[in-house]
């Protein structure tokens, strides 16, 4: 079961390739606080990942995103 009042509105692209892995999309939000219920700001955000899987169960990798990371009212 997803509770999808967390999620904002967007697109993402997943995949790997051998041992690696890899994650692209964008959202209509921040990730700070997602809220699937309204928009609250104006920007979007885009979200990145890559990661190694150098052995079986374990994965190493890095993430970041650039856009608003708060809501429009907590801004200042």
């Amino acid at each position: 079961m997803v509770y999808d009042n967390c999620w904002d509105v967007g697109a993402a692209l997943k995949g790997s390739e051998g041992r690696f892995e890899y994650a692209a999309g964008f959202v209509n939000g921040t990730p700070g606080h997602g809220n699937g219920a309204e928009d609250e700001n104006s920007g979007k955000s885009f979200l990145g990942r890559m990661g190694f899987s150098p052995l079986t169960g374990v994965i190493v990798g890095v993430s970041g995103s650039f856009g608003p990371y708060l809501p429009s009212g907590l801004e200042s």
